[in-house]
């Protein structure tokens, strides 16, 4: 599966960020609408009005039949004018810059990206904004220590254990493998490790 860009939602009360990566910009009307009923039934707050920029996606019929129903008001950028759409924008450059870092930190290819996003963004939403607010504890109404406890360093070497289902007598308890994302819904972390035998290379995610 190959993605090819990148979908970032900005919640404005509280500026928890959201990002999803596409393998195709057909598919973020329906990942947008998913975000959207997920952030309602997590606020209790119905959305009232949404701000994107005037690309493609967002002008179809699909789009347009969607805000009927839901009757929310979308107010889009002016046409090659992004800017205006600018708390989107900054934080699109912020997941940028940081996705780049830590990449760069570890010398991993560019192939990487989409996990480094996600990682950036679980970062920026636990960490002070520059009004000392904390957007998961705005967004969730709840503690953000569990999710600190979490925080660990975008593509560090650890030592995975295997479980014992999953192995042999004789078989390494661990393997060498690198951070690459959060799993929020088991409160963990998921690995990627290279295993290699007679000349072939193989590359798993391992929970």
């Amino acid at each position: 599966m190959e993605f090819t860009c990148l979908l970032v939602a900005v919640d404005n009360t509280s500026s928890f960020i959201y990002v999803n990566p596409l393998c195709t910009k057909s598919n973020a009307l329906q990942v947008l609408k998913e975000w959207i009923t997920y952030a309602e039934t997590q606020t209790s707050h119905r959305l009232r009005m949404l701000q994107s920029d005037n690309r493609t996606e967002w002008t179809s019929a699909a789009t347009t039949a969607w805000q009927n129903e839901a009757g929310f008001r979308w107010q889009k950028t002016s046409v090659y004018n992004s800017e205006q759409n600018s708390k989107a924008e900054r934080t699109i450059r912020t997941i940028k810059n940081m996705m780049m870092v830590m990449m760069q930190m570890h010398s991993l290819p560019q192939t990487f990206w989409p996990f480094a996003a996600e990682a950036a963004a679980f970062t920026k939403n636990i960490m002070p904004n520059v009004e000392n607010r904390i957007p998961y504890q705005i967004f969730y109404n709840k503690d953000p220590q569990t999710p600190f406890k979490l925080l660990r360093t975008f593509g560090h070497l650890a030592w995975v254990h295997i479980l014992k289902a999953k192995r042999r007598k004789l078989d390494n308890t661990t393997i060498p493998a690198i951070f690459v994302r959060y799993d929020e819904e088991h409160k963990g972390w998921k690995f990627m490790s290279w295993v290699s035998w007679d000349g072939v290379r193989r590359k798993q995610e391992e929970p």
